[in-house]
């Protein structure tokens, strides 16, 4: 993941308007979320809001998760494309998986070489103990 623009912070602060924005046009960009524990996810949920140029927004994602740890065991359970400069966009997945580690690439944005932006990544579904 680039840095350089707003802070990686920003993908799980709560503020519907904030982002993060790589510091580079380089593509694909990559989260990974460590839950707090174990989960059977069931939905994640993005922001993508215009910040500034909304042909930064995060388009085409690709969505997996691991039940082993923040580098392995990662499956892919869902990809879609985002709206831009949209808030709220749920991705249900066809079947709730068991996780701990959810990595998020951004493959494609709406077209800007300078940069990439992505706002709130949120997730649900129910914790409960390692199988």
């Amino acid at each position: 993941m680039s840095q350089g623009g707003p802070g990686a912070s920003n993908v799980v602060d709560g503020n519907p308007n904030s982002a993060w924005v790589s510091g580079t046009g380089e593509l694909p960009q990559t989260f990974v979320f460590a839950l707090p524990a174990h989960a059977l996810i069931s939905e994640i949920s993005f922001n993508n809001p215009g910040y500034g140029d909304t042909d930064r927004n995060a388009k085409d994602i690709e969505i997996s998760v691991s039940p082993q740890s923040a580098t392995s065991g990662f499956v892919v359970v869902a990809t879609a494309v985002l709206a831009k400069n949209d808030i709220g966009q749920g991705i249900t997945l066809k079947s709730p998986t068991f996780g701990r580690w959810i990595k998020v690439r951004i493959l494609t944005n709406y077209g800007s070489k300078a940069a990439t932006s992505l706002g709130d990544v949120s997730v649900s579904g129910k914790f409960r103990p390692t199988e």
